[in-house]
């Protein structure tokens, strides 16, 4: 997994490719690029309705995590 810091990086290099690749004078209209970073936070497993689990962190819950099936 990359950290943060080599994933800003990388965001860096290719928006500096894009940048240079772009024809000097071209203009066109504004918009917006997403960016998705994923995140992994340390969490707690807990149990949800049923017999169903998830991951618990940071206010975050994760019902499909795979580390937490063995609570079942």
């Amino acid at each position: 997994m990359l950290k943060s810091s080599n994933l800003l990086c990388l965001l860096a290099l290719v928006a500096a490719i894009c940048l240079l690749s772009v024809q000097s004078g071209a203009s066109g209209e504004s918009c917006k690029v997403k960016i998705h970073i994923t995140k992994e936070v340390p969490g707690k497993c807990v149990r949800l309705h049923g017999d169903r689990v998830g991951c618990m962190a940071d206010g975050f819950l994760d019902v499909a995590n795979d580390e937490c099936y063995e609570m079942r």
